[in-house]
């Protein structure tokens, strides 16, 4: 073998070894990202019972009302998680405080809907038992397109 062909064949490894260590940091970071949106998922559903509980109010129809008054589900959620006192105390809404959507680690906009509006859309059963809350929160994945459960999306 002359020389080139052992340098070509040992950059070939090189190359191919970097590639592997390459791809294992990517899936390391997207299952973290992964759990990471599992997690804020998790914790909304939680501010919903505890703010409930603590409120002894029925958190669906503050959010409903507030809803209506200001707009995107998704936003609503997103104040009642970082301002939990004022929402339910407050009757006039803040609308500074829905200037955010709560977001997936990748930056997207998780997809929220009631229950009850489910069964118009093609959601997953498997999305559809994965919480027993009155809404439905889940994450559009990596890829930020919607697939109603299936595909890459987390819950």
């Amino acid at each position: 073998m002359t020389n080139l062909v052992r340098l070509s064949l040992r950059l070939t490894f090189v190359v191919g070894v970097l590639a592997s260590l390459c791809f294992g940091i990517w899936s390391f970071q997207q299952d973290y990202k992964r759990q990471k949106t599992i997690a804020r998922i998790k914790q909304t559903y939680t501010m919903l019972s505890v703010v409930g509980e603590n409120y002894h109010t029925n958190v669906a129809l503050i959010i409903k009302d507030r809803v209506g008054s200001a707009g995107d589900l998704n936003q609503v959620l997103y104040a009642l998680v970082t301002e939990p006192d004022y929402f339910i105390s407050h009757s006039m809404f803040r609308t500074n405080l829905i200037s955010d959507p709560l977001v997936d680690s990748w930056g997207h906009p998780l997809e929220v809907i009631w229950r009850d509006d489910a069964a118009s859309t093609n959601i997953s059963g498997r999305l559809m038992q994965s919480s027993a809350s009155l809404l439905i929160i889940w994450s559009t994945g990596p890829n930020g397109i919607n697939e109603y459960g299936n595909g890459d999306d987390v819950y």
